[in-house]
């Protein structure tokens, strides 16, 4: 037994020394100028002991992948791969090695399979979600994807949350929420997962897709305006998410601010002004379709004589639609012309001031309705 083992130690140790000596760099790359006669040299069965006798060694994988390629192109499963898959492992350099191969052969399928497993491991996560995102858009494919982030991988809130930059063209936005209208056929989306893809399809002017993802993880949404008692957004921070277009933002400045506090069992919106400059102090878009609409607020007595301070607006990427007092009541507006655009932005700004002073303003509630019948985005 003893002189077996020798035997076989001998025998690995020179494939390892022939495979050694057809020198290679540490990228495949390098290896397309490799003089033939240094890998023509190099058989099968050596290639198969060396592979199995140091399956980590990058080198040899190298020149074992160099060589295949050089032999037999794509007709045959490489050696180094029967040999790797035979023995199991998975360790990162050899999964990177097998996406080549695979990539070689068109196989996406077994591609999605090795990514999930360096994701699972957490290795090279920023390149292989990046690969994942190329089987993404590829429709025969996208159901195995939406199948095995639908088991909740570990690797899941990585890859929805924070793919969202090289989210850039519409291929890939479109892919997204087909991804997304996949998943929620498996059970309710998580809202943190949910919103950088909002967010990114807002960002690109894809409005209705992303109103329609908020929808269905944001129960109760009111149209055209929601919360407009700022019941929601006083309750928010520290949810773990980023806002998103749809709900309540609050600004805060040099000599401003905008905050949606608790007022008992209610909330309301306060802002704090030095009468300086025409900040924005709060806004939400709206699921507004064009149109005129009407504004209607609730303040507190104290707050009227500030309350022209502000002004309202409807606005558009390229317009912006005022809202007026609809007569004497400074709380009752509407507007001005017929807003241009679906899903306009509304925002409360500071009027210009003849000179600075402080100002506050609360406002209990706003709401907002259409003059017109239809007045919403679809």
């Amino acid at each position: 037994m003893l002189l077996t083992v020798v035997a076989y130690a001998t025998v690995a140790e020179t494939a390892l020394a022939t495979v050694r000596g057809a020198r290679s760099g540490a990228l495949l790359a390098d290896l397309k100028g490799e003089p033939a006669a240094q890998l023509d040299r190099l058989s099968d069965r050596t290639m198969r002991t060396a592979i199995a006798a140091a399956p980590l060694e990058q080198r040899v994988l190298n020149v074992a992948m160099a060589r295949d390629a050089k032999r037999h192109g794509r007709e045959r499963a490489p050696i180094w791969l029967v040999v790797l898959s035979r023995l199991g492992w998975r360790d990162t350099g050899t999964l990177q090695n097998r996406i080549y191969a695979a990539a070689l052969r068109n196989d996406l399928s077994s591609i999605l399979d090795i990514s999930d497993a360096l994701l699972r491991r957490q290795q090279l996560a920023d390149q292989i979600t990046q690969v994942v995102l190329l089987l993404e858009v590829e429709p025969t494919l996208r159901p195995s994807l939406v199948k095995r982030l639908a088991g909740r991988p570990s690797w899941r809130s990585l890859y929805l949350g924070t793919t969202i930059g090289h989210l850039k063209t519409q291929e890939q936005l479109s892919a997204r929420v087909l991804l997304m209208e996949g998943l929620a056929r498996y059970g309710p989306l998580d809202k943190s997962e949910v919103v950088p893809s909002i967010n990114a399809l807002d960002h690109a002017g894809l409005v209705q897709q992303a109103f329609t993802l908020w929808q269905r993880v944001q129960p109760g949404v009111t149209r055209p305006l929601d919360d407009g008692e700022f019941d929601r957004v006083s309750r928010s921070y520290g949810t773990g998410y980023d806002p998103v277009p749809f709900q309540w933002q609050m600004m805060t400045g040099e000599g401003f601010g905008a905050d949606a506090i608790r007022d008992g069992a209610h909330a309301v919106l306060t802002i704090h002004w030095s009468g300086r400059g025409v900040p924005v102090f709060a806004q939400q878009r709206t699921s507004a379709a064009p149109g005129h609409y009407a504004l209607d607020l609730d303040i507190p007595v104290e707050s009227k004589a500030d309350l022209s301070t502000l002004s309202f607006k409807l606005a558009c990427s390229k317009t912006a639609t005022p809202f007026v007092a609809a007569g004497s009541d400074p709380t009752r507006l509407r507007t001005v012309t017929a807003v241009p655009c679906a899903f306009p932005m509304l925002q409360i700004v500071g009027d210009v001031q003849p000179s600075a002073a402080a100002h506050q303003v609360t406002i209990s509630r706003i709401a907002m309705r259409p003059l017109n019948a239809g007045s919403e985005a679809n």
